[in-house]
This record gives C-alpha cells, structure tokens and sequence, in this order.
C-alpha cells in the first residue's frame, strides 16, 4: 500500500488499548443534551385574605374560650380544616349553621373558662412548683412522668417558652390531685 497515494486519516480509526489477550474499546464520551433555559416567570404575589366580622367573631370565641382548633372544630361539628379555612379568611363566608354552633358553644363554656383563667392563669413556673411540692417531686424528670409528659416539657414551661391550653392544664392539675390522693399521709 502506497502511503503517499492513500494516505490513512487517524480521525476514522478506532483507538483500542491491548491488555493481555483482550482487546478494550475506549468508552465513549458522555453525551451531554443541552436543555433549553426555562423561561423567565413574573413572582407569584400572594393575595391577603381578608376575614369577614363573622370569621373575626369565630376566632374571638375560640381565643376566649382558650382551647385548641381541634377541640373547638370538634365542638362546632366540623373538620379542622374547615375551621382553618374559616380563620385564615381563604372561605368567604362561614356557614350560619357554624356559627350558631360557635355562639352557643360560648354561651355554655364561657363561664367554665373564665373560671379556669382565674384559677390557672398564673405564671407555669407557679403551677410547676405547686404541683412538685403536692406530689412530693424533686426534678422535672418525676414531675414529667407522673403526669404524663417529657422532662423537655416541664423545663419549657418553666421558661415560659410555651404554655398549654387551659383545658390541658386543668387536665394536669387533675392528674396531680388524684396522685396526691395515692400518697401515704
């Protein structure tokens, strides 16, 4: 074969690499697809949802009544995410039948929450001493497992880091007098 009239072009020929009695192919490059750049969209603006009087008056009765929007969406009859929709303003009106079980629902508790306003509204780190000298405790840890939450608990109530319900705290202090009862004298 005569070079200079067939000259070989190297561009054409595969690369093979010899290890042992095996001839390897090199692997082939990645292949890399180009997306197209998305398209360049205007930010969302969030619509404010504003709360008509009625959903303005069904949040006032469930801050007064100090409970919990699971408790109060059990009360009214509805679920929790009915209710929800109601306070944050994203249903327009609340149905009448709602409200007429929200108002009565007040009628009935608001004398039971005043009363436990006045009797457990005092500071947590009150509560939290009072019911460890009653039930004879020395850390938060005994305290936590008698009534039936984690140490964690009883440290952030005691820096005011968070509070419960009062219906819960009356659910505490219950726990607390029925072992006081168990103690020996």
């Amino acid at each position: 074969m005569d070079i200079k009239k067939n000259p070989i072009n190297f561009k054409f020929v595969p690369l093979v690499s010899f290890t042992g009695n095996t001839v390897q192919k090199p692997k082939a490059p990645p292949i890399i697809k180009q997306t197209p750049e998305p398209a360049i969209r205007p930010a969302r603006t969030r619509s404010v949802n504003v709360r008509s009087p009625e959903q303005d008056e069904l949040v006032a009765i469930m801050d007064d009544l100090d409970i919990t929007r699971q408790e109060f969406a059990t009360m009214c009859g509805i679920g929790l995410s009915r209710l929800n929709s109601y306070i944050t303003g994203s249903t327009i009106t609340v149905n009448p039948k709602v409200m007429s079980a929200a108002r009565r629902i007040y009628k009935e508790h608001a004398k039971v929450a005043r009363k436990l306003r006045e009797k457990y509204g005092i500071p947590m780190i009150e509560l939290i001493t009072r019911w460890k000298n009653t039930l004879n405790c020395t850390t938060d840890k005994e305290l936590a497992q008698l009534i039936g939450v984690t140490s964690m608990t009883i440290y952030r109530w005691s820096k005011t880091e968070i509070r419960p319900e009062l219906s819960a705290i009356a659910r505490y202090d219950k726990i607390v007098s029925e072992l006081a009862k168990k103690l020996p004298a």
